[in-house]
């Protein structure tokens, strides 16, 4: 491909990522959330109430999901390109959740969601109760191909990424 061709759409791609950063800062801000940059990925993570949604049946039939009566928090991860900032699909994200005290209350895989708002990877959880925790990312190597010989090659490490002091409140949609 031509280098006049790659040139224009790496401005494109970085035009609609623009956007998709706008979005995603609005939420974050919203959600007291946090965002940081690792490994070429921009990563922003907040908490908010536990989320219902539609799943897939086992029959291919969407369903409505409710969040189980212990989960009362829904931990969001949004991970971005770091030079165009366009989110990146089909991620293992894994998300360890440590009390303020450094009690481990676990580790989920985040499964990607579609919203309104973003795209995110994304799963509700139980909390003993407002206050701050840590919140540890790990996001694993993208399994899809990369075009173009210059710009494809990256993405080539997983990433890990530790947010101190994030502020969780329990409470269900």
């Amino acid at each position: 491909m031509p280098a006049q061709k790659t040139e224009e759409m790496a401005r494109l791609a970085r035009k609609q990522g623009r956007l998709v950063l706008d979005a995603v800062e609005q939420m974050v801000k919203e959600h007291g959330g946090q965002m940081t940059s690792a490994g070429g990925m921009l990563i922003a993570a907040f908490g908010e109430a536990a989320q219902n949604w539609w799943d897939l049946s086992l029959l291919g039939n969407l369903q409505w999901t409710e969040a189980s009566p212990s989960e009362n928090q829904h931990i969001e991860v949004i991970v971005m390109d770091a030079d165009d900032r366009r989110m990146i699909p089909c991620l293992s994200v894994d998300v360890t959740v440590m009390s303020e005290t450094g009690d481990d209350l676990g580790t989920k895989r985040q499964r990607m969601f579609w919203s309104p708002t973003a795209y995110h990877y994304g799963a509700n959880w139980s909390i003993p109760g407002e206050g701050l925790y840590d919140i540890r990312v790990h996001v694993g190597l993208p399994e899809f191909p990369r075009h173009d010989k210059e710009l494809g090659r990256r993405f080539t490490q997983p990433v890990n990424v530790l947010f101190r002091g994030f502020h969780l409140r329990p409470g269900r949609e």
